[in-house]
Formats: structure tokens, C-alpha cells, sequence
């Protein structure tokens, strides 16, 4: 028998008393309960950079493009939308839609939330994904001050002109990410950072913010104004901030909540066997690595950066240690790319035995041996899946005269530790899930002076060949630019890649509208309980 059989019979009592959302045609609401698995440390969608928060952003607010559970691009607030014969200038035409509040939804508040999230002072971590708008770079960099530089136009309220400083295939997914998303210009105007608080928020998304506890909850209630209202199934979404994987998979198990990541670390196995209609698996465009901290003088010694990389045995990693079912990883791209041929590293072919010895040699070069151990930290924030290759990671490690130690950072301030180390660690944690199908997403986060926040090098033979290829109007020679600097990036070892991703969540199957995509976005819009 299914083991949730007798959470969804505690749950027929709750829904008696309007709290479940699981039978919801007996009830007067229904709630769906998710495990975002991270603390929702920010509610301004424009300082937010998780995956997590991501999907948290999309139930309130809809962009001019939208995903439909599938992972398909289809019309958000734009009804329409055109691109010239040259690729440069994209119309979108905006159908009626309102603010929470009533206020109509015009193409001057998607210009003003595309001139904030560019702004210097905001500091987003997600402002780069607007390079590809003329001006935007240059505005966000502090070169330009102007923000009339930007190009995004108000035509008029209904139409949107955005120009792009040379052709973008993937322009239309950009339009599908937070980075998009529009702003009420008026609320936040006057409030500043505090219009993102319940109460206060004022929303065009298919949710409104209603509640939000730190460390706890944040309660979603649905938007009776918003365009598509009538194709929303839920009446209240709970996002839980359950960091404890054994935790989170108790109160699933108990019909506590009806979405959570569970225990990555054994690859939800108990699971796996034990309710498989629970489980939901799908490949993403994923991918886990370790940044080598170019600001520590040893790592600063490319021998010893090359070292590390080689003694990394990622089969036995993924294999034996993790069996979490995803790929080793010798670059930093996903596969499943359109048109793009992965770059890898140039001794990804040897075997781990020949890797190993000349891993060695490379050390005692160095002048590293038994007698004299290179020490340093393994950074990595709280996951039981993250403290297992931290593990194994120092114990491959230790095969060339380094002593490593696995070092638990809080995950609430894992990532503001990343950026403000600035490369001062041996090696650091690092991760990233694609908002859209280009290798731009990944290789994008090495260039200057951005990497420079995060492990405190600046390579610019790689700058130069990344500028190149995103100059390039030829998408064939393109895709082989981009290649040529993830070649570049694995050469001189500026990461430590480790495995590709393979998302598993547990998913009540009670829920309907759940589609796995390759960007693991699963925003509530689409959900619904049998």
C-alpha cells in the first residue's frame, strides 16, 4: 500500500476543518504546502538568486514571458510580441492586466524594474542576465550613468521596445526570468527595499504575499485580479523553509507538506522504494562544482590547481559514494544544450590511476610530499548530500599530500560568505541550475570583474574570448566560442567541476499540473489536488 495513504487520511480530517488542501471539492480552500529546502533570506525578487526563490518569484509575479510546466515558453503579460529582420529590437505588446492594487500593468513599469535591477547600488547578482539590452552592461558597471542609455523603451502603455546591442538567439528565454519580471513603480518608489513586505507587496502574479515568517513560512494567497485567475486551481500556497533533510522528509511522510526536495543525500532511496509514485525524477541543466580559491597564494601555483582537479575520482563520487544518479563532470556546461559540443578537461580520457600518479608529480613539483602537506579548508553549506563529497573530496585529496578538511558553513550566509571571501579559501562549494537552454548561463559567471567576488581571479584571455562569442552573429561559430573559453576555463583549472544534476523531489500524487523541465521550475500557477 502507498505510504502516504494514511497522511491523505489525516488529511481528510484537516480538510474538514479548511486547513488541507487534499480533498480540496470537500473543503472551502485549497493549500498546498512546499519545502523551498533554503531560507528565504530576501523578498525583493531582484536581490533573489536561488532556484528556490526563483520559482517563490514566479507565483507572484508574471513576467512578459512565462514557462508553462513543461519548461515552454508561452505569453505572460505580453500578449504579442515581434522581432526585426536584424534581430536587434524586440515589441512586445502588452495585454489588460492589473496590479493587486487595481493599477493597470504598463510597459513603464517593466522599464523601471529593468533600470533598477541594473542599477549599481542594488548590487543584483542576477543583473548581468540583461547584458544582451544595449546599455545595460555599461549602466550596471557605473560606466554610464544615464539610465535613458538602456534600451528599454515605453512606447506607449501597451508596448514595450527593448534593443539588444547585437543578435541574442535565446533573447525570448531571458524574458522568462526573474531578471524580467516588472515592478509596481509607484509603491516602490516610495518605499524603497521595504515594498517587497507582506501587506505592502503589491503583485501582477497569480499570488499575493500574504504572510512571511523568517526561518519559518511565507503564505501566498491567490490573486482574484490576476488575468488568467480563473486557471489557478489553489487558494493558499505555504513555502516551509525546512533545511533539515530528515525533517523534511518526516512531515512528508506525515501529509505535512506536499512538496520538498527530502533527503538529497541518499537520493531520496528509501523513497525510491517505498512510495515510487512519490517520486519525481528528471534530468536538468545542472551542474555541482568547487571553486579553487585563486586568492590563497598555494592555489595560486596552477600545479597545484591542476592537481586537485585530476585526484577528484567523480565515478566513484557519483557511483559508490553519492548514488545520487547524476553525471561526473569534467567542464562546466551541462549537456543537452542545442548546438553546443561541451568543452571538457584535456585529461578527462586517462584513467584515475594514471590521473592520480601524475596528480603526484605535479604536487611533489610544487614541492608538496609526505613530509610537507598542503592544508586548507573544504567549504560547503548544510546538506547531508554536500557533507558527503566534502568527505570523499578530502580523502581523494589526501592521495597527494593534501590535508583537507570538510568545513560546514551556516546556509542561511553560505553564499555572502562566497562572495565576500573573495577566492581567500582552498576550495568552495558552488552550484547553478540554468534559467535558459545557452551555455552563456554557466560561462558567464567567470568573467570579470564578477568571478573576481567569487575566487578572486580575473583571467583575461578568458574575458576575450568570451566577448568574442557573444559578439558573434553566427550562432555555428558562436556555440564554438563559447566552447573555446569553457576550454579555457578547465586549462587553467579555475574550477573544480563534480556532476551534472539529476533533480528528485517527493511529490504528493494527489497533485496534478507537476511537469519536469530542465530548469526544475515548478511554480504553484500550474498545480492542482485530484
Amino acid at each position: 500500500m502507498f505510504y502516504l495513504s494514511k497522511s491523505l487520511k489525516a488529511a481528510a480530517v484537516l480538510a474538514l476543518l479548511g486547513t488541507s488542501g487534499t480533498f480540496g471539492a470537500a473543503q472551502a480552500e485549497t493549500v498546498l504546502n512546499r519545502d523551498m529546502g533554503v531560507e528565504l533570506k530576501t523578498l525583493d525578487i531582484q536581490k533573489m538568486h536561488l532556484l528556490a526563490e526563483h520559482e517563490f518569484a514566479a507565483d507572484l509575479f508574471d513576467g512578459l514571458l512565462i514557462r508553462d510546466a513543461d519548461g515552454n515558453i508561452k505569453p505572460g503579460v505580453a500578449e504579442s510580441w515581434d522581432v526585426s529582420e536584424d534581430g536587434l529590437i524586440y515589441t512586445f505588446k502588452l495585454r489588460d492586466s492589473q496590479w493587486s492594487n487595481g493599477d493597470a500593468v504598463t510597459a513603464g513599469d517593466f522599464v523601471f524594474a529593468i533600470r533598477r535591477i541594473l542599477s549599481p547600488e542594488l548590487a543584483s547578482k542576477y543583473a548581468s542576465t540583461l547584458y544582451p539590452i544595449t546599455g545595460a552592461k555599461a549602466f550596471n558597471k557605473g560606466e554610464s550613468a544615464d539610465p535613458d542609455t538602456i534600451g528599454a523603451e515605453a512606447i506607449d502603455d501597451k508596448t514595450l521596445k527593448i534593443t539588444l546591442s547585437s543578435p541574442t538567439s535565446y533573447f525570448l528565454d531571458v524574458v522568462t526570468t526573474t531578471a524580467m519580471l516588472p515592478l509596481h513603480q509607484a509603491s516602490v518608489s516610495a518605499l524603497g527595499s521595504e515594498y517587497a513586505q507582506p501587506g505592502k507587496l503589491i503583485s501582477n502574479g497569480p499570488f499575493l504575499l500574504t504572510e512571511s515568517r523568517p526561518k519559518e513560512f511565507a503564505l501566498l494567497t491567490k490573486n482574484e485580479a490576476y488575468w488568467d485567475a480563473a486557471e489557478v486551481a489553489l487558494d493558499k500556497v505555504y513555502y516551509y523553509q525546512i533545511t533539515d533533510e530528515a525533517t523534511a522528509v518526516r512531515k512528508f511522510r506525515a501529509g505535512e507538506v506536499d512538496i520538498t526536495r527530502g533527503s538529497q543525500g541518499d537520493n531520496n532511496a528509501w523513497a525510491s522504494q517505498n512510495m515510487p509514485e512519490a517520486v519525481q525524477n528528471a534530468t536538468i541543466l545542472g551542474t555541482e562544482w568547487y571553486d579553487l580559491g585563486h586568492a590563497t597564494p598555494a592555489i595560486q601555483d596552477s600545479r597545484v590547481r591542476r592537481a586537485i582537479n585530476m585526484a577528484i575520482d567523480r565515478f566513484a563520487l557519483t557511483e559508490d559514494i553519492l548514488q545520487t544518479g547524476e553525471q561526473p563532470a569534467f567542464g562546466l556546461v551541462p549537456p543537452g544544450i542545442p548546438g553546443y559540443e561541451n568543452a571538457s578537461a584535456d585529461w578527462a580520457d586517462l584513467s584515475y590511476i594514471e590521473r592520480l600518479e601524475e596528480a603526484r608529480k605535479l604536487m611533489e613539483e610544487a614541492g608538496y610530499g609526505p613530509d610537507k602537506k598542503l592544508e586548507f579548508t573544504i567549504n560547503f553549506n548544510s546538506s547531508e548530500l554536500h557533507r558527503k563529497s566534502a568527505v570523499a573530496l578530502a580523502d581523494m585529496l589526501g592521495e597527494i599530500y593534501i590535508d583537507a578538511s570538510p568545513y560546514n558553513r551556516d546556509s542561511s550566509a553560505y553564499w555572502d560568505w562566497l562572495i565576500s571571501a573573495r577566492g581567500e579559501y582552498g576550495l568552495a562549494r558552488d552550484s547553478w541550475v540554468a534559467d535558459y537552454p545557452d551555455p552563456v548561463v554557466f560561462l558567464e559567471l567567470y568573467m570579470g570583474p564578477l568571478v573576481a567576488d567569487v575566487n578572486g581571479n580575473i583571467d583575461e584571455t578568458y574575458d576575450a574570448l568570451m566577448n568574442a562569442a557573444l559578439a558573434e552573429t553566427d550562432t555555428a561559430k558562436r556555440m564554438a566560442g563559447l566552447a573555446a573559453a569553457e576550454a579555457r576555463l578547465m586549462e587553467v583549472d579555475t574550477i573544480v567541476p563534480l556532476y551534472h544534476y539529476n533533480s528528485v523531489r517527493l511529490v504528493n500524487p494527489q497533485l496534478t499540473g507537476w511537469g519536469n523541465n530542465p530548469y526544475a521550475m515548478h511554480p504553484s500557477r500550474y498545480i492542482a489536488f485530484k
